[in-house]
């Protein structure tokens, strides 16, 4: 039973993260003035492609140190909790893109 829902859980990543990528992607698009929209999309793409690298790496370690099981529920607690700084964020109470409520 455990690969289905894995399988299941994984499956909805996936969706997540594309839902996502589409949903910031735009939000930029709108914030940013054209001249800089290249240097925006730069330096998102090197924060999220240096992200990867250092959750993997911090995987890495805490695999060695207390196991995959626990590595992997540690990983699950920060995904399902990934929401909590968009529902605070000012962002989500903009009425009128550029201006803050």
């Amino acid at each position: 039973m455990p690969g289905p829902v894995a399988a299941v859980g994984w499956a909805l990543v996936v969706l997540k993260v594309g839902f996502d990528s589409v949903l910031m992607m735009t939000f930029r698009q709108q914030v940013t003035p054209p001249g800089l929209m290249a240097r925006v999309n730069g330096t998102m793409r090197v924060l999220f492609t240096g992200a990867v690298a250092l959750g993997a790496a911090t995987a890495g370690v805490l695999a060695t140190a207390v196991g995959i099981r626990w590595a992997l529920g540690a990983s699950a607690a920060c995904l399902a909790c990934v929401w909590i700084p968009v529902a605070l964020s000012p962002i989500r109470r903009m009425t009128v893109l550029g201006t803050n409520p």
